[in-house]
């Protein structure tokens, strides 16, 4: 389970303090599928950040599996972002010199099997996202759908417990979005993992089990 008890997140600006997320509960089950919707800028991505392991810099409480992320070490949370996470990014956030097989097993670069085996999940992962004869080619060799494909491939290839995606479809035109959509929705269900989706598109959130919005997580708005 993911619980997030009073997250407030506040930036440094110049010499004033600015808070992203205020006093934001929230509770979210073992595989279960949600959505946090909001307005740009209101904290979603910050969000999926904290989640995540990205950002420990913030006040309340975030555990998840009872592991309370402020309380890891920084190896501990490299292990847990690794083995617990999948994120899949807007921006895809491929590498333009690494091939699709060679960006997918990036996260196996750490592990302890050889490169032939990571290489070998790499190709299956592709295979799922239906890119396989595609693992040869490079970033700028591929559609916007495909490079999300590669992206879901990778944030998938350690079969996390987990999959944080923040605008997964933003920058995909109306019918590759669709495809996308119904990939993520099926690859989690297979592997029973807990789905967070931050978006503002009403169509991608439909997707969830529940749609939340994230002004009513916070400041003593409704606790989901």
């Amino acid at each position: 389970m993911i619980e997030i008890k009073n997250l407030t997140k506040r930036y440094q600006r110049d010499k004033s303090s600015v808070s992203v997320l205020e006093n934001l509960s929230l509770a979210v089950e073992i595989g279960e599928r949600v959505s946090i919707m909001g307005p740009s800028g209101v904290g979603k991505t910050t969000l999926l950040n904290v989640i995540a392991g990205l950002d420990t810099d913030f006040e309340g409480d975030v555990a998840v599996e009872g592991r309370h992320l402020q309380q890891l070490t920084l190896r501990q949370l490299a292990q847990y972002r690794n083995k617990t996470i999948g994120f899949i990014f807007q921006e895809f956030n491929l590498l333009p010199h690494l091939n699709a097989l060679e960006n997918a097993l990036v996260p196996l670069v750490f592990s302890e099997i050889s490169h032939a085996e990571a290489e070998a999940k790499a190709l299956e992962a592709l295979d799922t996202v239906g890119l396989k004869e595609m693992a040869q080619r490079y970033p700028s060799e591929l559609s916007g759908g495909q490079k999300q494909r590669v992206a879901i491939a990778r944030a998938l290839i350690n079969r996390p417990k987990i999959i944080l995606a923040d605008e997964p479809t933003a920058n995909l035109d109306s019918r590759t979005e669709a495809g996308i959509v119904e990939l993520i929705k099926r690859l989690a269900a297979e592997e029973n993992a807990t789905l967070i989706i931050a978006t503002h598109n009403e169509e991608l959130a439909s997707m969830a089990q529940r749609v939340l919005m994230i002004e009513d997580l916070q400041d003593g708005g409704v606790r989901q």
